[in-house]
């Protein structure tokens, strides 16, 4: 891989995504799997959150479930960010420790959350513009959270900070990662509707069907975070694959 990470001198959208890819393969067992583990539990949280609405509290427990989803994706972010981090460095990704790394700072992700969860909802609900800016200002906060051991408004500055100057490239990369998920999930739901004619059993395979087949897709999506993250550092900090090995420590 270092042949990706040296002498970098700008971040550009097409070099970030082949990186994530050829990263994303090199060791597909743990961030495929991470992924997984994210997926199901996100799932049994939908399932928790209808049997809330059935009993008359579906506000707030719709509240707490995406509040829920939200953690557990920057949980899986910043798993990621370290798998990925040891794959540069040509280490040994291990799931465990990877979850471990993220989990140590889990109340700082906590707080990100409902912090960026929050004001991106609310800039959003204003005008979709303002949550854009700020969904690409701080699309790296979680793996700076991990990597840097940052509390939560910290994560949110140094991801700031490191995509200033590169929003446009950023957006760039959020778009189209978000493109391959959706055309993956419509692919897969054209082709259950063409391959099975039992409406009662396409009901049934639909959702376990697209949502392995999401596994991938959404998997390149968090490598593609923790990529740019590194990406970043590397062009602005002249990170080095010789102190990269550092980061951790």
């Amino acid at each position: 891989m270092q042949e990706d990470w040296n002498g970098l001198s700008s971040f550009q959208v097409g070099s970030v995504l082949s990186v994530s890819w050829r990263t994303l393969f090199k060791a597909p067992g743990i961030f495929i799997g991470l992924t997984f583990v994210a997926n199901l539990l996100t799932a049994i949280v939908g399932v928790v959150t209808n049997m809330g609405s059935v009993d008359g509290v579906s506000a707030i427990v719709t509240f707490l479930s995406l509040l829920i989803n939200m953690i557990l994706s920057l949980v899986i972010q910043g798993a990621i960010a370290y798998a990925v981090f040891q794959v540069i460095i040509g280490g040994r990704a291990l799931l465990g420790e990877s979850v471990s790394k993220s989990a140590s700072k889990i109340f700082a992700l906590i707080g990100l959350a409902i912090i960026s969860g929050f004001s991106v909802g609310l800039a959003s609900i204003l005008l979709l513009l303002p949550g854009i800016i700020l969904l690409c200002m701080w699309y790296v906060s979680a793996p700076a959270c991990v990597v840097e051991r940052l509390g939560p408004i910290e994560s949110l500055g140094r991801s700031r900070a490191l995509t200033k100057g590169y929003r446009w490239q950023v957006l760039g990369v959020m778009v189209l990662l978000f493109l391959i998920t959706m055309l993956t999930n419509a692919l897969f739901a054209f082709l259950m509707r063409v391959f099975v004619r039992d409406v009662l059993l396409r009901v049934i395979l639909t959702p376990v069907v697209t949502g392995l087949a999401a596994l991938i897709p959404n998997a390149f999506v968090n490598v593609g975070a923790a990529v740019t993250y590194y990406r970043l550092r590397m062009v602005k900090e002249n990170l080095t694959m010789e102190n990269l090995a550092d980061v951790f420590d």
